[in-house]
Protein backbone atom coordinates (compact mmCIF):
# COMPACT_ATOMS: atom_id res chain seq x y z
CA UNK A 1 0.00 0.00 0.00
CA UNK A 2 1.56 3.36 -0.96
CA UNK A 3 -1.25 5.66 0.90
CA UNK A 4 -3.21 5.40 3.71
CA UNK A 5 -4.81 8.64 5.36
CA UNK A 6 -4.79 9.83 8.41
CA UNK A 7 -7.59 10.29 10.94
CA UNK A 8 -10.05 13.39 9.80
CA UNK A 9 -11.52 15.75 12.14
CA UNK A 10 -13.57 18.05 10.15
CA UNK A 11 -14.70 21.30 11.93
CA UNK A 12 -16.53 23.42 9.53
CA UNK A 13 -20.00 24.29 9.83
CA UNK A 14 -22.16 21.29 7.91
CA UNK A 15 -25.42 21.06 6.46
CA UNK A 16 -28.51 20.50 7.47
CA UNK A 17 -28.28 16.77 6.64
CA UNK A 18 -24.08 16.91 7.83
CA UNK A 19 -20.83 17.64 6.91
CA UNK A 20 -19.13 16.74 3.43
CA UNK A 21 -15.96 15.44 3.65
CA UNK A 22 -12.85 14.80 1.40
CA UNK A 23 -10.02 13.28 1.45
CA UNK A 24 -7.42 11.62 -0.67
CA UNK A 25 -8.34 8.28 -2.02
CA UNK A 26 -6.18 5.27 -0.59
CA UNK A 27 -4.29 3.47 -3.16
CA UNK A 28 -2.57 0.19 -3.37
CA UNK A 29 -0.16 -1.11 -6.51
CA UNK A 30 0.70 -4.88 -7.32
CA UNK A 31 3.22 -5.75 -9.25
CA UNK A 32 1.19 -9.08 -10.04
CA UNK A 33 -1.32 -7.21 -11.12
CA UNK A 34 -5.15 -5.75 -10.74
CA UNK A 35 -6.14 -4.60 -7.24
CA UNK A 36 -9.45 -5.02 -6.07
CA UNK A 37 -10.27 -2.48 -4.15
CA UNK A 38 -13.80 -2.30 -1.89
CA UNK A 39 -14.10 0.67 0.78
CA UNK A 40 -17.02 1.26 3.50
CA UNK A 41 -17.57 5.36 2.61
CA UNK A 42 -16.59 7.36 -0.28
CA UNK A 43 -14.85 10.75 -0.28
CA UNK A 44 -16.80 13.86 -1.13
CA UNK A 45 -19.70 12.49 1.04
CA UNK A 46 -21.86 13.82 4.15
CA UNK A 47 -20.80 12.80 7.53
CA UNK A 48 -23.53 13.02 10.53
CA UNK A 49 -22.33 14.59 13.58
CA UNK A 50 -19.86 11.94 15.52
CA UNK A 51 -17.32 9.48 15.01
CA UNK A 52 -17.07 7.20 11.85
CA UNK A 53 -14.53 4.48 11.03
CA UNK A 54 -13.54 4.16 6.82
CA UNK A 55 -12.21 1.37 5.97
CA UNK A 56 -10.57 0.44 2.18
CA UNK A 57 -9.73 -3.50 1.67
CA UNK A 58 -7.23 -3.65 -1.45
CA UNK A 59 -6.97 -7.44 -2.87
CA UNK A 60 -4.10 -8.26 -5.46
CA UNK A 61 -4.59 -11.37 -7.59
CA UNK A 62 -2.79 -13.87 -5.75
CA UNK A 63 -5.74 -13.11 -2.66
CA UNK A 64 -3.03 -11.39 -0.61
CA UNK A 65 -4.54 -8.23 1.57
CA UNK A 66 -3.80 -5.26 2.27
CA UNK A 67 -6.36 -2.70 4.57
CA UNK A 68 -6.69 1.20 5.19
CA UNK A 69 -8.47 1.99 8.34
CA UNK A 70 -9.01 5.62 9.89
CA UNK A 71 -11.56 7.70 11.66
CA UNK A 72 -13.74 10.72 10.02
CA UNK A 73 -14.83 12.64 12.92
CA UNK A 74 -17.51 15.54 12.85
CA UNK A 75 -17.78 17.36 16.08
CA UNK A 76 -21.23 17.52 17.69
CA UNK A 77 -22.28 20.42 18.87
CA UNK A 78 -21.76 22.88 15.96
CA UNK A 79 -24.36 25.31 15.19
CA UNK A 80 -26.46 24.40 12.22
CA UNK A 81 -29.40 26.16 10.54
CA UNK A 82 -32.59 25.05 9.70
CA UNK A 83 -35.13 27.65 7.84
CA UNK A 84 -33.40 30.73 9.39
CA UNK A 85 -34.00 29.34 12.66
CA UNK A 86 -30.38 28.44 14.73
CA UNK A 87 -30.19 25.36 16.14
CA UNK A 88 -27.27 24.68 18.91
Amino acid sequence: MYHCNSNIVFDILPTEQGSIVSWNEPFAIDASGSVDITQSHHSRTVFQPGNTVVTYNFTDDSGNVASCVFNVTVPEGICMFNKGVRKE
